[in-house]
C-alpha cells in the first residue's frame, strides 16, 4: 500500500517515467465505493488500499478519486509496485500473426458465431479438455495442410 508524499517535480519525473503503465491502470475499470458520511461523500477502490477521496457531491468525489488513483499508482510504481487486475476485468488482449487471426475468423464464420464467441468456445474446451482434439480435426478437415501450422497439442 503506497504512502508517502513526493515533491511535484519529482512526481513528474516517476509520471514520465511510467506513463505506459498509468495509462494501463488507469484505463482498468476497478470496482468503486461510494458513501455518504455526514455532508460529504466518500468514493474508494477497495483493490487499491488507501485509495480514497472526498468530495460534497458524488461527481466531485469521483473526479477527486481519479487524481487520488492516479497518486496512487505512481507512487506504487516508484516503490516497484504493479497493482493487481481488478477482478471484474474480464478483458483479455493477445498478439496473434495476422494470418492466425484471419484463418480463426473464418473458422467462426464457417460456424456462424463471433470471433470471441469461437475463441471462447476452443479456450473453454481446451481448459476442459473436452473434444479438443475432435475440434482441432474438424477445423483441420476445413483447412487440410493449412492449419497444421497452427495445430495444438492435447495432453
Amino acid at each position: 500500500m503506497p504512502r508517502g508524499k513526493i515533491k511535484k517535480e519529482e512526481m513528474e519525473k516517476i509520471k514520465k517515467k511510467y506513463s505506459k503503465e498509468l495509462k494501463k491502470y488507469m484505463n482498468f475499470n476497478y470496482p468503486i465505493t461510494i458513501q455518504k458520511f455526514d455532508s460529504e461523500y466518500i468514493a474508494s477502490i477497495e483493490e487499491l488500499p488507501g485509495c480514497e477521496a472526498y468530495g460534497k457531491t458524488i461527481e466531485e468525489a469521483l473526479e477527486n478519486l481519479r487524481y487520488s488513483k492516479e497518486n496512487w499508482l505512481l507512487l506504487s510504481f516508484r516503490k516497484g509496485f504493479f497493482p493487481p487486475l481488478p477482478k471484474n476485468d474480464d478483458r483479455l488482449v493477445i498478439r496473434i500473426p495476422k494470418e492466425l487471426h484471419l484463418k480463426l475468423g473464418e473458422f467462426a464464420n464457417r460456424r456462424n458465431i463471433s470471433f470471441n464467441s469461437f475463441l471462447v468456445d476452443i479456450l473453454s474446451d481446451w481448459i476442459n479438455k473436452k473434444d479438443l482434439k475432435l475440434n482441432l480435426e474438424f477445423i483441420g478437415k476445413d483447412y487440410g495442410k493449412e492449419w497444421e501450422k497452427y495445430s495444438f497439442k492435447v495432453a
